[in-house]
């Protein structure tokens, strides 16, 4: 008797645990900046926002978040319920319409999930090309440095030196393919290089080259799975990142996403690595010199004197 009461008060538990969570400021920006500002039900054309500033929608789930709610019954967490993939925007008439639960089998969850689908898409394409448009229209001319005894470890070769004409052979094409990538993915260059640490290669002597893993960008930026892997693919393909996959017989399911040179003879010069250093020499302006270089395009830090200590 006393199995069966426990396994009544920890079911009574999780029933009360399943609650109502208000989407994070992110997600509901997100929502509202792929609704166009209209409701989601086709055809309704009702603003979301009226021009006098009063809010005419709500939030609507798709998966309910109460058991007895229209599409209530799945095994989903408080904090899946408030993600931004379970909510769409709503005019209050067509919240009511969908959330009917005498409508329910009108409206499955297959069908909710299309209509917030087929509305984002037209909007997700409209930022895809405004973003290429402000990309194309906003082109930066990248600043190479004139010298690059700004890095430690080329301040013992001379100027006419072999290995400072291929270091600068390698910076210019470094950063010619930097400047190549549209501003988003140079963000995701900027994360990596901001929060990521010195990743060993086991059996290797080359530098480590700075990585981070696929939980903590999703988990710190705005970045989808789907995105950043798309994005990640995107810079290997272009020869700026390399990704290791988890081993199957380890426990740890995370991929790790790591900055390495385009330059095809860059030896063992990691210019990311160097680009970190440099900007680590004054920890007030560490970041405003990885977003000088990465978004701004400008490498002008890379210029030194030869016989600068520091």
């Amino acid at each position: 008797m006393s199995e069966i009461n426990e396994d009544f008060d920890a079911a009574s538990e999780t029933e009360e645990e399943r609650k109502r969570l208000a989407p994070s400021p992110a997600t509901l920006r997100e929502l509202y900046m792929y609704s166009g500002n209209i409701c989601a039900y086709e055809p309704c054309t009702a603003a979301l926002l009226l021009a006098d500033g009063t809010l005419n929608f709500e939030v609507a789930h798709i998966h309910g978040v109460k058991k007895g709610a229209a599409r209530g019954k799945h095994n989903l967490s408080n904090e899946a319920l408030r993600d931004k993939s379970n909510l769409v925007l709503l005019c209050l008439t067509h919240h009511k319409v969908v959330d009917n639960l005498d409508n329910e089998t009108d409206y499955p969850v297959s069908r909710v999930q299309k209509i917030k689908s087929d509305h984002e898409a037209k909007y997700r394409q409209a930022m895809a090309n405004l973003d290429r448009m402000v990309d194309t229209s906003l082109q930066i001319d990248p600043l190479l440095p004139s010298n690059l005894y700004g890095a430690e470890e080329l301040r013992d070769f001379d100027e006419n030196d072999k290995v400072i004409l291929q270091s600068a052979a390698d910076m210019e094409q470094f950063v010619a393919n930097v400047a190549k990538q549209p501003v988003a993915i140079r963000d995701l260059i900027l994360f990596i290089l901001d929060k990521g640490e010195e990743m060993k290669n086991l059996g290797s002597e080359r530098p480590a080259p700075i990585a981070t893993s696929d939980i903590e960008i999703v988990g710190k930026t705005n970045i989808s799975r789907p995105e950043l892997f798309r994005w990640a693919h995107h810079l290997r393909a272009a020869g700026l990142l390399s990704m290791i996959e988890p081993d199957e017989d380890d426990d740890d399911s995370r991929y790790f996403f790591r900055l390495v040179n385009s330059g095809p003879q860059s030896g063992d010069w990691n210019i990311f690595n160097t680009l970190k250093e440099i900007a680590e020499k004054d920890p007030k302006k560490r970041r405003e010199v990885l977003v000088r270089a990465i978004i701004e395009l400008d490498f002008t830090m890379f210029e030194g004197s030869r016989h600068d200590g520091g």
